[in-house]
């Protein structure tokens, strides 16, 4: 039991000799939580199914917040202090796969296990637990019902996400691969790599009308960026004629999601894959195997379906803060 495992060799030797030890001196299981940020809906509800399971365990977790993909070196500085702490478990998402592979394995060399969610850090092959959503179907998704709105042909931009995290390739590839199959005559004109945000959304958006006026659908890694897409087509008043496609529907998305502007979102279940990155962590807590890859489906919602989804296993809860 991991009460027992954590026990002092004095306590052990009181134990061997008759004395009951109180079980208040054992130490009480803590998970590490190292994020890449904490805002927008996907990276809250990942902390809120992560929180919410240990707390049913009555297990604490301490959470570092990188503050944005393009703060490696503030991850790594981050988890070396959570490793200080010694905690049981580290769950990690990743601001760069690579960039905390140093740091990562330095925590695994003195024996904490490494759980990677959502944006999986390297080394991938020595973490105990991997969870994901299944990226490449959410790129199929987006590319079947982008195909769709565009009637299967038009010239397209691909608003690839940050690069050096896993998850931005695979949708892609989901994305363009499915296109190429089923729509030959949608081309990809321009695509660019770059941090999430709403703004650079809106940039890319600009720029790209001015070089190809004749663009007709776009594909957004997050609605975060496909917002600041809509934004940039809202002033040139060619909302709902260019079509936009995105995942994760934040609240923004959702509102641009229902108003025509932005046509297609595929979603994961994210409050899942944080209750799967607690569960496998608490599995490691209690001395059994953690499931090596947990994957969840990808699901696509359009303006005529969106209010007949069930959000438990998708989205937080409105009211939930993060910490």
């Amino acid at each position: 039991m991991h009460i027992v495992r954590r026990l002092t060799m004095g306590l052990g030797l009181a134990m061997a000799l008759g004395a009951a030890p109180a079980l208040a001196q054992a130490r009480k299981p803590v998970i590490a939580l190292s994020m890449p940020q904490i805002q927008g809906v996907y990276w809250v509800s990942m902390n809120y199914g992560v929180i919410d399971e240990a707390r049913a365990r009555n297990i604490d977790v301490l959470v570092a917040n990188a503050g944005g993909f393009d703060k490696v070196s503030v991850q790594i500085q981050q988890i070396e202090n959570l490793i200080q702490k010694k905690p049981d478990v580290l769950i990690v998402g990743a601001t760069n796969a690579e960039g905390l592979r140093g740091v990562l394995e330095g925590a695994m060399a003195k024996g904490i296990p490494v759980v990677g969610l959502g944006s999986l850090p390297e080394p991938k092959d020595k973490l105990a637990s991997m969870i994901i959503a299944d990226h490449y179907a959410l790129g199929k998704l987006q590319a079947e019902c982008l195909a769709k709105e565009l009637g299967g042909k038009g010239k397209i931009g691909v608003m690839e996400g940050p690069p050096g995290v896993s998850w931005t390739g695979d949708r892609v590839r989901g994305f363009e691969e499915t296109m190429a199959k089923i729509a030959p005559d949608v081309k990809t004109v321009v695509r660019k790599a770059t941090v999430l945000g709403r703004g650079e959304g809106l940039q890319l958006m600009e720029d790209w009308l001015q070089a190809y006026p004749d663009i007709a659908g776009v594909f957004t890694a997050v609605d975060e960026m496909g917002a600041g897409a809509v934004d940039a087509l809202i002033k040139v008043r060619a909302e709902g004629r260019i079509k936009v496609s995105s995942s994760n529907l934040s609240p923004i998305g959702e509102r641009y999601l229902r108003k025509g502007f932005i046509q297609c979102e595929s979603i994961q279940q994210i409050v899942l894959q944080g209750r799967e990155g607690g569960r496998q962590a608490i599995a490691i807590i209690d001395g059994k195997t953690p499931k090596k890859v947990v994957a969840t489906p990808a699901i696509l919602i359009t303006k005529d379906n969106i209010d007949k989804v069930d959000y438990t296993d998708i989205k937080a809860p409105a009211s939930y803060r993060p910490r």
